[in-house]
């Protein structure tokens, strides 16, 4: 028989001797590798899905839109952009459309569907093809009849729609829809007021633009211009050009100019998974790290119980090299296992991620081919880091010198400088009672590395959970905020703004639904910070009765100050630009123009005060002022109170027939459109929970049956002398438990630190609105008491047969 041939018998007998604990490592390192390699491969399917989706529908290069509240005949600026084309200025495409609000009624199953909702119509293709083009999912395309639109994917899955039917939209006026699509801006549903993933509440309707002229009663105009440029063109320069020609052409016309990647959905999307992968990565390397200080461990125990085998085989002139040889074959056999097991694991894992993706985006088509590449990355890993790992005890048992090595003794390590301290130290109780902590004295880093390897993976629950406490408790003070001491609320919001006295004003006022009213404005504005325009921040301005005995919002800063024109700003955007009440910040604002359209203008306002709603772009303005904007004397939206017994749904069937009301909504609908969305993410939070539990439970059983592997003569003794196999065990629970303890206060503090750290450096990217201050709640506590202390406390109980059938004579005889 071959050298080769018996080093490995040798090795594999070794791992029979510990096969459970063979097991329970491999799966350690497989839920390391494993989940890693799920969660980054589910990176990969989301940026490929994501780039095949906006090929699929020609996202725009630039985009064009007007001020709310502008429009032009159309026609205009489709000549403006084959003007561009014509210079060479950059332009391969272009294509007006029009986008006006409106409410969205229907009926399923008996059940009465009444939300707000956008038409949106696309003029002819200036160079053939239509740019960000709805996608259709279901039913038939535009093509199929005249006059028909296509309803909003999302929304038609959220309530079951079929494939094609009939809605109404304001006024009553019924629309038959021939089929369901997507567009690469609503791939996320996002409203521009703070909505996003507004799937219930939010239904868009695509069409041509004769068609949304007719829908709208708008007449020929446009308000709205996609571009797209040819392949290397300069985007900024391109985006130069068209601003100055626009400038020229239409002077008393405000309108921004956005890339592609300004577009809210497109950074939601990419910023998500960037986001994600920085978050994965760290999650993973947690798990990592515990599994190699949990094969660390095994590997280093196996390493001592063979003491004397080594000792005797140096004694007899070995080379300490092919000494080693046996233990590195049985390392490198567990890593082995653990990368096979980390492929099913990671294939599992990934299926799930997968569905969970899918269901929160839809996208046209989703694209998961297997990452052949990053599985070979990660096996490699996976064997190399739990086998490098072991090279230090080996190394170690070997460079003993032979006689200390056979000098007999009990095989379970010593202790060095901590025991040597510590363990003259008086403890209470008998000598039973005190055995548990001995033992932890005893071999003190032992213990320290499976605190360590509990300690990880308890990091990473405490994290995750903590994150979502986090973002409820933002979701929770922003409502809290809102409601004030008026939480029936509603928001009655208005295609434009109308004079006080115009009649369909009136008629909200005169609601008997209503107990009482009070109309507001609500425009759109920038923070504008020097000179770069991507560093703008985007505002909310709510310009409303800062006297008003219906609701005004808090102050924490500063003053409700009526005197002077003045901003009232989120805590958020005070912090990002260094503001406190009395600063002088320019507001760039549209204001009304003598031909009835918006143009955008730039004015120095003071900041008069601070509040704490958590969202960045949320600022209020008293209504004294609105003269700013060239809209004294009218509103576009209106505060009410319904009456008693009257329900908001009531309210809004109510006001479905007034012209020009698009929206009856809570004024708290957006905190639970994030609670539904936290919802969605528990699925995923589920998967990472599972994940982490099997982890911690695995590790604490390997570390326990190795314990009492290696305590088994200890054992015998105690049971030859009358103790039960019960009391036995408790003792390893105390020990257990005591690690447990240790590994859930360091995971505790780890986590909140790792959670304070991940919503620091990825707040920029994920959430750049919201202020989200680390919070960990009691039972995000309780979850890392129940997992650390409990089960690692527990998991010596799977022990009790090996301890309750062992054969007393023979334990004692072996081992002696």
């Amino acid at each position: 028989m071959s050298a080769s041939s018996i080093w490995l018998k040798w090795s594999w007998r070794d791992l029979r001797k510990r096969w459970l604990q063979v097991i329970a490592i491999a799966f350690v390192i497989a839920l390391g590798t494993g989940t890693y390699a799920s969660l980054t491969a589910s990176t990969r399917w989301r940026t490929l899905s994501a780039d095949d989706a906006y090929a699929r529908t020609n996202m725009f290069d630039l985009r064009v839109e007007l001020t709310e509240g502008s429009f032009v005949p159309q026609g205009t600026l489709a000549g403006l952009s084959n003007q561009l084309l014509r210079e060479s200025a950059g332009v391969s495409g272009f294509q007006e459309r029009l986008i006006v609000p409106t409410q969205v009624r229907t009926e399923e199953s008996g059940e009465e569907i009444l939300v707000r909702g956008r038409i949106i119509g696309w003029g002819d293709a200036g160079g053939g093809e239509w740019i960000a083009a709805p996608y259709v999912m279901t039913g038939e395309g535009l093509e199929s009849a005249a006059g028909t639109v296509l309803l909003e994917h999302n929304f038609a899955k959220r309530y079951s729609l079929p494939d094609s039917g009939t809605i109404q939209i304001g006024g009553a006026t019924a629309v038959s829809y021939s089929g369901q699509a997507i567009a690469p801006e609503y791939f996320y549903v996002v409203t521009g007021e703070g909505g996003i993933l507004e799937l219930s509440r939010f239904a868009l309707i695509y069409t041509s633009l004769d068609e949304a002229q007719t829908l709208a009663g708008a007449g020929p105009v446009v308000n709205d211009l996609l571009l797209t440029l040819p392949p290397g063109t300069d985007v900024e320069s391109a985006r130069a050009s068209v601003q100055s020609t626009l400038e020229t052409a239409l002077p008393d016309v405000g309108f921004t100019i956005d890339t592609r990647e300004q577009d809210e959905v497109w950074g939601a999307i990419y910023n998500d998974i960037d986001g994600d992968q920085r978050f994965f990565n760290i999650f993973s390397i947690a798990i990592v790290s515990g599994a190699v200080f949990a094969s660390f461990n095994l590997v280093t125990r196996m390493v001592e119980s063979q003491r004397r085998e080594i000792g005797i085989a140096l004694a007899l002139g070995l080379p300490p090299w092919k000494v080693a040889i046996r233990p590195m074959l049985a390392a490198a056999q567990i890593a082995a296992l653990g990368v096979v097991f980390g492929v099913l694991v990671g294939i599992g894992i990934g299926s799930l991620m997968g569905g969970v993706f899918v269901s929160f985006l839809p996208l046209p088509q989703w694209q998961t081919p297997f990452q052949f590449g990053l599985y070979a990355w990660v096996a490699l890993a996976g064997f190399g880091a739990p086998f490098l790992a072991s090279l230090y005890p080996v190394f170690r048992a070997v460079s003993v010198p032979p006689v200390n090595a056979i000098r007999t003794g009990h095989l379970a390590s010593r202790g060095g400088g901590v025991f040597t301290i510590l363990h003259r130290v008086p403890l209470p109780g008998s000598t039973l009672a005190q055995l548990p902590f001995r033992n932890l004295l005893r071999a003190p880093r032992r213990a320290l590395l499976t605190a360590l390897g509990v300690a990880a993976t308890i990091t990473v629950l405490v994290a995750v959970v903590g994150m979502v406490d986090s973002f409820v408790n933002v979701i929770d003070s922003g409502a809290a905020e809102i409601e004030g001491d008026s939480p029936d609320r509603l928001a009655i919001q208005l295609d434009m703004p109308y004079p006080v006295n115009a009649p369909n004003i009136q008629a909200i006022h005169d609601s008997p639904l209503l107990e009482r009213t009070e109309g507001s404005l609500q425009l759109g504005g920038q923070l504008v910070v020097d000179d770069n325009e991507e560093d703008d921040i985007d505002l909310l301005i709510q310009v409303i009765d800062f006297n008003s005995e219906m609701w005004r919002p808090t102050v924490s800063k500063g003053s409700l100050d009526t005197s002077q024109p003045g901003l009232l700003i989120a805590q958020k955007a005070a912090n990002d630009l260094g503001l406190k009440p009395g600063s002088s910040v320019t507001l760039r604002h549209p204001a009304l123009t003598g031909q009835g359209t918006f143009t955008l203008v730039e004015t120095e306002m003071t900041v008069i005060g601070i509040h704490p709603h958590p969202f960045r772009f949320v600022t209020y303005m008293d209504y004294s002022h609105a003269d700013l904007f060239g809209l004294a004397g009218t509103v576009n939206t209106i505060s009410a109170e319904p009456a008693a017994g009257v329900t908001p749904d009531e309210v809004a069937r109510a006001l479905f027939d007034v012209p020009g009301v698009v929206s009856t909504e809570p004024v708290t609908l957006v905190a639970d459109i994030f609670r539904d969305l936290i919802g969605q993410f528990i699925g995923l939070l589920q998967i990472l929970e599972g994940v982490v539990l099997l982890l911690a439970l695995l590790i604490a059983f390997n570390t326990s049956s190795i314990s009492i592997d290696e305590r088994l003569r200890e054992h015998a003794t105690m049971f030859a002398f009358g103790i039960s196999p019960l009391r036995a065990l408790s003792m390893a629970v105390i020990e257990s438990g005591v690690i447990g303890i240790a590994s859930t206060l360091l995971g505790l503090l780890g986590g909140y630190l790792f959670m304070a750290w991940t919503l620091q450096v990825t707040s920029e990217d994920v959430s750049p609105d919201l202020l989200v201050p680390p919070v960990i709640t009691g039972s995000t506590v309780a979850i890392a008491l129940a997992l650390g202390a409990l089960a690692v406390a527990a998991a010596p109980l799977l022990n009790y047969r090996k301890l309750r059938n062992m054969d007393i004579p023979s334990t004692l005889r072996v081992m002696e």
